[in-house]
Formats: C-alpha cells, structure tokens, sequence
C-alpha cells in the first residue's frame, strides 16, 4: 500500500511492511540531482525543538523541496488570541503539499486532526503521547548497530510518563518483535507497568535508551531543581562505572542533561549511539517525505 498523500500522525498509521520499507530508503543515500517536482512543506511547531525540527528541513532539501519554517510561536497569531486550529487551517489555505506538526496536549486540535483529509501531515510530536518519527529512527539504529531489533532487550530509562518518545517507542519496539522494560523512579511510570533498579536493568538490557527529565511537566520548584537533578543522577544515572559490565548500546533521543540523566564522559564511549541517532533521524525523515510526497517508491 502506498504512503503517497497519507498522514503519519502515530506508529499505527503505518503497517510493518511499509516501516520495513522506509528502514530500506533511510540506509540509501538520497538520489543526486533530486528536484523535488515543486513540493513545499510546512513546519508548524507549537512546542520547541532542534533535532526534529532541524532534521525534516535536511531531510526536505536533500530531496529539493521547498521548506517554509513556521518560526517561533511568539512570533505568530497565536499570541492575539488565534487558537492552534485556527492557525493550522489558515497555514492549509495557503496551498502546501505537506505540513509537519508539533503541539502539546490540546483535545480540540487533535481531533480535527485525527479526521483531516485535507493536505498529508506528519508528527513531529504530540504532547507527552506520541514522536512516530523518532520511534521510526531510534528502532533504526537498533537494527543499525545491534544487526536486527527482534529479540533485543530495550531498557527505557527515566522519565517514562512524561516521554512522548516512550510511548511510541514501546509500540514500535514491540511490534517489531522486541522486549521492553522500564527503570526509573515509580511516580514517573505508567499504571501497572513494572519497575526494575537500575542495576537489574543494566544486566538484563542490549540497549539502553534513556530519557530526559522533563522538569517542565512536573510540579517542581525552581529552587529545588538542583537538588532534584542531583537525587535523580545518584539513583538513576549512568556513567562509566554503573555501565562497566554493559555490552550493548546507550541512546538518549535528546535533548540531553548531562550530569542528570548521563555523565559528560560517556560521550566518548564506544557504547555511545546519541549522535547515530539523530542521523538516522535525518534519513528516516528522508524515506518518510519522499514516500508520502510521492517522490519515490513506497
């Protein structure tokens, strides 16, 4: 079935042949002289962002396609009053061949887009419920660096409830034939799912992928931020030491807090997959536009 014109707004808009499929375009190097046929694209983001963000405009120009950045939300209608629906059908009048979205949690705008038919859109996050694409490029770089993803045993750490790449992680993983545990401090995880320590997960996993602290999103004070940062690191983070007898691989899909969820000096471990990620996140955003744009085979 071919992707030409479809939204991707969750892992369960994509059947397991066409995500065998986009694993197989990401790893080609994309076509020289690639036109693009006159394909514009929009990213509306309401929430910020670096990597995904970075990575669909790389992606769109490595295929020629025009990229039309939304910029910042401070910048936008949005601040007059107008609401996220408002602006998104506004943006769809415009003419577009595609637009990628961002949003937090808002009921209203995630229904207008579960029943959309206008232009194609693609997720670039939901709130703290779903990141397809990150999923799509972080199961990627399992099969990258460990041969295959069936039969890996994935160890999510941290801020589980919070993480919208958990959640869609979880799905994809399983789907595709893994074994998924958590590790992290138990208000942080969903109901009913189990807990391991860190040191139990850590002999149990072939691949770590740890979260980000989504401060943000919790109740916490700014003055006992620090202090929080530093409990969470002692009980919860992973240095050279607490990784000594590890052998698979370590990814965090970013951003980051070094001393938090990660020591510094695992930057440099062979272990270390970070980086390989967000490439990957670049080829998999790759296979993902020209597949809906009609731009290659898929």
């Amino acid at each position: 079935m071919s992707l030409r014109g479809r939204s991707v707004l969750g892992i369960e808009s994509l059947s397991d042949a066409e995500i065998r499929r986009l694993f197989d375009l990401a790893k080609e190097p994309p076509s020289k002289g690639c036109k693009g046929n006159g394909k514009n694209i929009v990213i509306l983001f309401f929430e910020p962002s670096t990597r995904t963000r970075l990575s669909f405009c790389l992606a769109a120009q490595s295929l020629g396609i025009s990229v039309i950045d939304f910029g910042g939300i401070e910048q936008t209608s949005l601040v007059k009053g107008e609401t996220l629906v408002d602006t998104f059908e506004n943006v769809v009048a415009m003419g577009p061949d595609l637009v990628v979205v961002r949003y937090g949690k808002d009921d209203e705008f995630s229904e207008l887009l579960s029943r959309w038919e206008g232009v194609p859109v693609l997720s670039g996050g939901c709130g703290v419920f779903s990141h397809p694409t990150q999923a799509l490029a972080d199961a990627l770089t399992i099969e990258e660096f460990r041969g295959k993803v069936q039969g890996e045993r994935v160890l999510i750490m941290g801020d589980i409830v919070h993480s919208r790449v958990a959640k869609s992680n979880l799905e994809l993983l399983v789907r595709l034939g893994a074994e998924v545990k958590f590790c992290g401090p138990r208000p942080w995880f969903p109901r009913g799912e189990e807990a391991l320590s860190r040191d139990e997960g850590i002999r149990w996993a072939t691949v770590i992928i740890s979260l980000r602290v989504q401060w943000e999103r919790h109740q916490v004070r700014a003055q006992s931020l620090r202090g929080e940062s530093e409990e969470y690191h002692r009980e919860f983070g992973l240095n050279q030491k607490v990784l000594e007898k590890f052998d698979g691989i370590l990814m965090h899909p970013g951003p980051v807090n070094y001393g938090v969820e990660l020591d510094v000096s695992l930057k440099s471990d062979p272990r270390f997959r970070v980086y390989d990620q967000v490439r990957n996140g670049v080829h998999l955003r790759r296979a993902l536009l020209s597949g809906v744009l009609g731009l290659g085979e898929l």
